[in-house]
């Protein structure tokens, strides 16, 4: 009995269509995966900043206790240049930074080791001390008092409780959400950064401004 061997394969109509077909689908799943991504990396980068910066000051006082004697009072802006000074005291020690910069003059900037950075603005008067920091997830995309919600984001020190946290944390996560997502201009989404720490530090499915 003779037996006749047969060579099974695809056609070539039938591979084009296979790779029609995954072509479809990637194009459709694609800009969700890179989407999913991108909040990630917010999200923890975010999460990370407020941890260690938090930590910074905390031993920054534990080492020192009064943190504040070197600025100047009744300054509006203390400039950079001052800022550099009172960093390399106090915080920069307790940070992996990279490098540091005073080339704008109200504006200190510090990158830091995993590629994010921030731009800190410090004022003070006879009873308070100010610090907002402009938190950029991807330094190289940073811009001078920006948080748009994106790559920036607003953080304050504040002085009563003694902690880094998000700018406007006194209000509702409906109200900090007004006030990040209806803001066209990407020099007034305060809110943004606490919406995301109210929802565990995930950003909420109709966040607007990473997709």
């Amino acid at each position: 009995m003779k037996y006749h061997n047969k060579c099974l394969g695809f056609t070539l109509a039938e591979v084009l269509i296979t790779l029609g077909v995954i072509g479809v689908v990637a194009a459709l799943t694609l800009p969700s995966i890179i989407t999913k991504y991108r909040k990630n990396v917010v999200e923890t980068r975010l999460e990370k900043f407020y941890s260690v910066m938090n930590q910074a000051f905390t031993m920054a006082v534990a080492d020192n206790g009064d943190i504040y004697a070197d600025l100047p009072i009744n300054s509006s802006r203390v400039d950079a240049s001052q800022q550099d000074v009172w960093y390399k005291k106090y915080i920069l020690k307790h940070l992996k930074a990279v490098s540091t910069s005073t080339s704008v003059s109200t504006y200190y900037k510090v990158l830091l080791a995993d590629g994010s950075a921030f731009f800190s603005s410090m004022s003070t008067d006879a009873n308070n001390f100010y610090i907002y920091f402009y938190y950029c997830v991807n330094a190289s995309k940073c811009t001078v008092g920006n948080f748009d919600g994106k790559n920036q984001f607003l953080f304050r020190y504040n002085p009563d409780n003694k902690k880094v946290e998000p700018n406007s944390m006194g209000l509702t996560i409906d109200q900090l959400k007004r006030q990040c997502y209806a803001n066209t201009s990407p020099t007034q989404r305060h809110g943004c950064v606490g919406v995301i720490m109210k929802n565990g530090w995930k950003i909420p499915d109709d966040y607007p401004w990473i997709h």
